[in-house]
Formats: structure tokens, C-alpha cells, sequence
């Protein structure tokens, strides 16, 4: 638990707990913040050499004065994730760890493979910018430039035979279940693919934030969808627009907005219990709450 600590309170200068442990070697995407760790049991500790992490630790991040960046960052993003859980989105373990250096969200790892004789093993997988062939620094889509879309991800899985209609119908599910989130950080980098051998399917839902519970956050959405590039003009309409683009008729797709419409509601108040269990603030729980109730009244 020492080096544990020790390794957050390091995130800022030494990323990766490469300070606690020269022998640490992950690849892990994303910026500093994040701890790639493994557990065992009730016990935590870095990964050394080759070995594989089973989770990944997401510290609340701190200003230089040592207060929280984004009050409330690790309720809302278990919160957001329990959500998509009980939308019947396939999402990883989440749970909140209230550390000596503030709270975290220890998230499981979905690349990870537990082996029958205890070992763990990778799993591989491509996010959509990868996939594209295309920079992190290009991750989010911008008019009059060829970055990634929401197209582009149907593309790819055309392109390696997983674009059934069961797999588009749930990147609708979470397209809409962002918009009711207000999560607008969706980008190619949070979009993945797993490659289980020969089968190619979408990995589940990740980094999934709240964007409009801070207001300094931007709102406008990392991928559009259809004609729409801001949360706040957002609308069931712009899920049927991109569905007709990819070539689809929304006979197929409105019967799963309707479920979506008639759950979310009882997927909040499940979401809330299972993160107040957790540890998390209820504060947080009932603002959150709030957000989502008048962004579906708006949205549909």
C-alpha cells in the first residue's frame, strides 16, 4: 500500500509508477494519470518486467495546490459506467478506492485473459485512431479535415467482418447513452477493438465522463453524429441521421431508442445505489442524476 501511495503522489512527474519501480514496462495509452497495477486478492502492487497488470488505478487529478481538478471525477465516471451497465452495455468492473492521497477509480482490465493455472496474459486490442492509421493528436473529428468519424468506425468493421447489425445496434446504444451522459469525450482513442485470434469485436465501454458537470469542460462532441458536432443540440434525431449514413433503415434502430428512453431512468437510480455502496460521493450521485433526467427530456 506504501508503494501504491507513493506511486500517485509521483503521477504528475514520474507517470506509470516508473518511480517506485524502474522495472515497470506497460502500454498503457492515454496521459499521465493512470497506474497500470495488478491485484491479487486484497492485495495491490506494480507490474515488474514482462508481467501483465489486471487493472488499471485513475486518481482524482489534483491542482498544483493540491485540490481536485474535477470535484467529483471518480463517482462520476463510476457512475457513468454503472449506468451503461444497466443500459445492458458491456462495460469492465469499476470500484472506488478512497486513497491516503484522495479518491480512485480501480477499473479491471478487459485485455487480460486469467489462465487456468493463475497466470494472466494479454489480450490484443487496436483503438478506432490505430485502426485508422492515424495520430493521437487527431483523435477527435474536425470539419474540412480527415480525421476519425463515426463512419470511419463502422468502416473499419466492415472491413474485418464485424458489422452485423447486432454490433452496429450497440454502437447506437452507446452513442445515444453518451448523449443522455453528457459524455462528450468519445474520441478514436476511446472507441477499441479486441482480435481474439481470427474474431474481431468492439471491446467495451471505457472512459466514460460527465463533461457538462464541469463548466470548463468543452461540449462539443469528439465524434459528431449525423449533422450535430455540440452536446447541446444533440437529439435522438442525430442517432436516426448516422444510422441512415451507414446505410441502414431506422425501422431497425427505433425500437432500441425506445428502450433506451423507457430504462434510463431505473438505470440511473440502479447506477446510484451501486456507487454510493462504493464509496461514492451521493452528492455527485444526485447531480449526476439530475444531468441525465433533463438531458432526456431534451434529447428525445
Amino acid at each position: 500500500v506504501d508503494e501504491l501511495e507513493q506511486a500517485v503522489r509521483d503521477l504528475p512527474t514520474q507517470p506509470f509508477g516508473i518511480g517506485v519501480s524502474g522495472k515497470v514496462r506497460i502500454s498503457l495509452s492515454g496521459v499521465q494519470g493512470k497506474l497500470a497495477i495488478v491485484v491479487e486478492d486484497d492485495r495491490f502492487g506494480l507490474p515488474e518486467g514482462l508481467a501483465a497488470s489486471t487493472h488499471i488505478l485513475k486518481p482524482s487529478p489534483r491542482t498544483a495546490e493540491g485540490l481536485e481538478r474535477y470535484p467529483g471525477i471518480v463517482t462520476a465516471e463510476a457512475m457513468c459506467m454503472r449506468v451503461c451497465h444497466h443500459l445492458g452495455l458491456e462495460v469492465p468492473d469499476v470500484n472506488i478506492l478512497e486513497l491516503p492521497t484522495g479518491p480512485a477509480l480501480l477499473v479491471k482490465r478487459y485485455d487480460r485473459r486469467h489462465n487456468s493455472d493463475g497466470s494472466v496474459s494479454r489480450v490484443h486490442q487496436e483503438d478506432l485512431a490505430q485502426a485508422l492509421g492515424i495520430t493521437s493528436v487527431q483523435k477527435y473529428q474536425e470539419e474540412g479535415r480527415d480525421t476519425p468519424s463515426l463512419a470511419g468506425l463502422v468502416g473499419v468493421l466492415e472491413d474485418v467482418g464485424a458489422a452485423d447489425l447486432t454490433t452496429l445496434g450497440t454502437v447506437a446504444d452507446r452513442v445515444t447513452t453518451f448523449g443522455l451522459l453528457t459524455n462528450c469525450d468519445a474520441h478514436a482513442k476511446n472507441w477499441s477493438l479486441l482480435l481474439l485470434g481470427a474474431q474481431v469485436r468492439l471491446a467495451p465501454v471505457y472512459d466514460v465522463v460527465p463533461s457538462a458537470m464541469w463548466a470548463n469542460i468543452d461540449t462539443a462532441l469528439a465524434l459528431r453524429v449525423g449533422d450535430c458536432g455540440l452536446l447541446e443540440d444533440f437529439t435522438v434525431t442525430n442517432v436516426r441521421q448516422e444510422w441512415q449514413r451507414w446505410g441502414l433503415g431506422v425501422r431497425a434502430l427505433n425500437p432500441r431508442l425506445e428502450r433506451l428512453r423507457a430504462e434510463v431512468g431505473d438505470a440511473v437510480q440502479a447506477a446510484g445505489d451501486d456507487v454510493v455502496r462504493m464509496g461514492g460521493r451521493a452528492d455527485k450521485v444526485e447531480q449526476i442524476a439530475d444531468l441525465v433526467t433533463q438531458r432526456t427530456k431534451s434529447f428525445f
